[in-house]
């Protein structure tokens, strides 16, 4: 396969056979061997609601206002342009730069199919502490087209529904059921009991190794004390009269030893006291 160049790409944008990006194209945001998708679809929940309900920002619902972005939050992006993918041909979508550096982690840009028609959609979260504002025809990814060596099949899911119909329809069957922000998912009641569970599991594992460790910790010293217990003479052994006797010897020589050093210590600082008032 080979990736299509500027005018590659431009040639097949143009022709009316083809329209690679469709209608809703921007010929200046054409690069060296790709093009800069922009957003043409907002889905978000509204902020500071009990209950979130989902809107949906779009120029086809003659909705065109900047959007914010909370912290955690997360929305479901479509783009403007509305691909057509020759059979021959096959799409990559990459994050740009741009938002990502500014904590918008884009989820699922990645590959698309030979004969796919429509938008781009995706799902994003916040993950920055700032709000982050997003607004119709904003660059959102990148996407490159490669050749593929023959034609394949058409692709099969192809919506045949206005542009509204489908934002309402992706809105229903997807962007419906994704939770408001990343808290919400994680705190949601039906998960909590698989999160006791995960938690449990966890704290169980510790537990098994702390014991091990103590249960190792224990045979050590009882190993020690073992040992120990082995060279300390027995009771029998303390009684023995030829015992007793010799370490009453050797406690004598002992004290004589301590005896002797003792003298000659206070020896020498007596002749180290003498020399010292002679001079």
């Amino acid at each position: 396969m080979s990736v299509l160049t500027k005018s590659e790409i431009k040639g097949l944008v143009e022709d009316p056979e083809v329209k690679l990006l469709g209608d809703n194209y921007e010929i200046n945001n054409l690069e060296g061997s790709s093009y800069d998708l922009r957003i043409g679809t907002i889905i978000i929940d509204e902020i500071g609601r009990d209950k979130p309900r989902k809107r949906i920002i779009s120029k086809a619902a003659n909705n065109l206002e900047i959007v914010e972005v909370a912290p955690s939050q997360i929305v479901t992006i479509l783009t403007l342009e509305e691909v057509n993918i020759p059979l021959n041909l096959c799409g990559t979508v990459f994050a740009m730069n741009s938002k990502s550096s500014s904590g918008f982690l884009i989820l699922n840009p990645g590959h698309i199919d030979p004969g796919y028609q429509g938008a781009i959609s995706i799902c994003a979260i916040n993950l920055s502490s700032e709000k982050n504002m997003l607004k119709i025809g904003d660059k959102i990814f990148t996407i490159i087209f490669e050749k593929l060596t023959k034609k394949t099949e058409q692709f099969k899911r192809n919506s045949q529904l206005s542009r509204k119909e489908y934002e309402e329809d992706f809105y229903v069957s997807r962007a419906a059921k994704l939770s408001p922000s990343v808290f919400d998912f994680i705190t949601a009641r039906e998960y909590v009991p698989f999160l006791k569970t995960q938690i449990k599991d966890v704290l169980k594992d510790i537990a098994v190794k702390y014991f091990l460790w103590g249960l190792g910790l224990l045979a050590t010293v009882a190993t020690i004390y073992g040992g120990i217990a082995i060279l300390r003479p027995s009771k029998t052994e303390r009684e023995n009269p030829a015992i007793i006797k010799d370490y009453q010897y050797q406690k004598t020589i002992n004290k004589t030893l301590t005896d002797s050093l003792e003298y000659f210590k206070n020896q020498n600082k007596s002749l180290i006291r003498q020399n010292n008032e002679q001079h």
